[in-house]
């Protein structure tokens, strides 16, 4: 595995164990070999083709490692709109309840307000009908008052009189 890619080490692809690119090994080989002067014709064509095998692996590889990292790209871009489209959404979804709790705050306002005049009103109600009801009770006494009074005058029945109530007896 010592020409591939590592996250590390990214300037190692295509290069061997001593960093040296295999195609600049066998280059160096064959330089060699034709300075010897051992090499025959035969030995320089298998060396060739050799390196048009190496070359065509690693042109292979690298035409493997760019649709890889294309693809692993695009994935990426689809999977980060992806994620900003579900953001929106939330994030539409939150402003829309937050507009629906700034509505429902109001309207509870609203009817918290109306409530208390409401109270208030019955309040008001309650004391004016306790006085209307106080004046006409002491309206009605002193004309039953009244009435015992004139049947007395006239010798009717003895009923006893009608005292007006006190603040005391209250």
């Amino acid at each position: 595995m010592a020409g591939m890619t590592s996250p590390k080490n990214p300037g190692t692809l295509g290069r061997g164990r001593f960093g040296v690119r295999p195609i600049g090994f066998l280059l160096l080989a064959s330089g060699a070999l034709a300075l010897a002067g051992c090499a025959t014709k035969g030995d320089l064509e298998a060396l060739k083709q050799e390196i048009q095998a190496s070359t065509a692996k690693v042109e292979t590889l690298k035409g493997e490692t760019k649709t890889g990292f294309e693809s692993a790209k695009k994935q990426i871009a689809q999977e980060l709109k992806a994620q900003q489209e579900a953001l929106a959404k939330l994030t539409e979804a939150v402003e829309e309840s937050q507009a629906k709790i700034a509505e429902i705050s109001a309207k509870y306002k609203a009817l918290s307000k109306d409530t208390d005049e409401v109270r208030s009103a019955v309040r008001s109600s309650n004391q004016t009908l306790h006085e209307f009801l106080k004046t006409e009770e002491a309206q009605l006494k002193e004309a039953l008052r009244s009435v015992q009074s004139m049947l007395k005058e006239i010798g009717g029945p003895d009923k006893p009189e009608v005292k007006p109530e006190t603040e005391k007896s209250k």
